[in-house]
């Protein structure tokens, strides 16, 4: 018996040596390397996906998490929107072999594993957008366990929309057409154009609800539809806003489009430093604009002002201007007979209500028609007033534009209100002790302008 006892514990004692001896080779314990990536710009369309491609120089013992954090600029025009892009991650190990899905914001470099590809999606959403970009930040997250030393470069990605202009000419800001519902719907985003986060939130939700409200206001009453609204965002250029008709191109019905700089309706310049401060929506601000644009469209349009025939200057017997021969009883056609064809000598200072109107006569009409909103009352002219309140009361007694105000007043969302500040007539508006006096009473202008001087 004690024979046979002897080679079977030699036995077990041998197979303990290996076991343990095999466990202690195959012992890995490594905490530390260094990380890098191969990008810091990666692009892709909307629709498809971008792959970061992370590399260790040494195995790990553990798994070494990841934690992925997209910065957005929410102050550019160009930040992606959260929806724009999938709520998870894929990783793979193995050069994309298997990939592994995981959400939302974590991924994992598997312990034995020297790279990592991690791939992002972007969802095709089938809608006019500007082109989105976003810093993507990559961490290794220690927790005081590994040491890893390098860094992941911030990765700017760019992410470019693939639906097309419908109006491949575009070259200003962003534009919008009225569609048979009466909504103004996002065709065109001009590539040359800069777009701030005012235009970014417009060609995401829309434009401001209450300029869509003031625009339709103009159309409902004055009758003459705005198909093409273009806005941009420039504060460089201190032009507030334009109107064209492409009218003749159409059969001779008006095609109004409305350009706007929203500059005025969201920032304000201060007066002594030109220093240009953040304000919320101003309708207020936008409302001289406005008005002023929807003036030229009530003075201009091809349905009851301007011949829509072409017509040559020498074949026209009325005034004749850039859009064309203006039909006698024009609303320009009067203005330009009872105050251009006339000595300009005749009419006493101010001749126009603003400096700008001193521009052109179609600019004069326009801001003369503002300056009639704008007041809540107008009073009579005589033969000492003047030539700016005389233009006032020639819009005042327009069979076309008399009835407007009361209407307009009432509906736009700035009423009547200090909207015409800076006008030329506004700076001897007081009296000497402060007192408010009518911009429009002439003599007694000009009587305090002489008292104030001399005190």
């Amino acid at each position: 018996m004690n024979i046979t006892k002897i080679p079977l514990l030699v036995s077990f004692v041998s197979l303990s040596f290996v076991f343990t001896h095999c466990k202690k080779d195959d012992e890995f314990v490594n905490l530390q390397s260094t990380i890098s990536s191969d990008n810091n710009f990666l692009g892709a369309e909307e629709g498809n996906h971008i792959t970061f491609n992370i590399n260790l120089t040494d195995e790990l013992s553990e798994d070494l998490p990841l934690e992925m954090q997209i910065v957005r600029d929410l102050e550019s025009g160009h930040f992606i929107n959260l929806d724009d892009f999938e709520d998870y991650y894929e990783y793979s190990s193995d050069l994309g072999e298997n990939w592994k899905r995981v959400r939302p914001n974590q991924v994992m470099i598997p312990k034995r594993s020297k790279n990592l590809k991690i791939r992002m999606f972007f969802v095709d959403d089938n809608r006019l957008e500007t082109d989105e970009e976003f810093t993507m930040i990559i961490s290794p997250k220690t927790d005081d366990i590994f040491k890893i030393s390098g860094e992941i470069a911030p990765v700017k990605v760019l992410v470019e929309d693939n639906e097309s202009n419908l109006d491949p000419n575009a070259r200003l800001g962003i534009e919008f057409h009225l569609n048979e519902n009466n909504n103004y719907v996002l065709t065109s985003i001009s590539k040359s154009q800069k777009i701030n986060k005012v235009l970014k939130d417009y060609i995401d939700n829309g434009p401001e609800e209450m300029l869509i409200n003031d625009l339709k206001t103009l159309v409902n009453i004055g009758g003459i539809p705005i198909k093409k609204l273009t806005l941009l965002y420039d504060a460089s250029n201190r032009a507030a806003g334009y109107v064209i008709n492409s009218g003749r191109v159409f059969g001779g019905e008006d095609h109004w489009e409305m350009g706007l700089n929203m500059v005025i309706a969201y920032e304000k310049l201060g007066v002594n430093d030109l220093h240009i401060t953040k304000e919320g929506y101003n309708s207020e601000a936008m409302g001289h604009t406005l008005v002023h644009e929807y003036g030229h469209i009530l003075t201009l349009n091809l349905k009851n002002e301007v011949d829509p025939n072409m017509i040559m200057p020498f074949e026209c017997e009325n005034l004749y201007l850039h859009e064309g021969c203006f039909n006698e009883e024009s609303i320009l056609n009067q203005f330009n007979e009872q105050f251009y064809l006339i000595d300009q000598t005749d009419l006493i200072q101010p001749t126009h209500v603003t400096e700008y109107a001193k521009m052109n006569i179609a600019e004069d009409i326009a801001e003369t028609f503002t300056f009639f909103i704008g007041q809540q009352t107008i009073s009579q002219d005589n033969d000492r007033s003047s030539g700016a309140l005389k233009k006032i009361n020639f819009v005042a007694n327009n069979e076309r534009l008399k009835d407007l105000k009361n209407l307009l007043v009432d509906e736009l969302s700035f009423g009547q209100s200090e909207f015409l500040w800076g006008t030329a007539i506004h700076e001897f508006n007081r009296s000497h002790n402060g007192e408010r006096i009518s911009c429009l009473d002439h003599e007694r202008i000009k009587e305090l302008f002489k008292t104030n001087t001399k005190n």
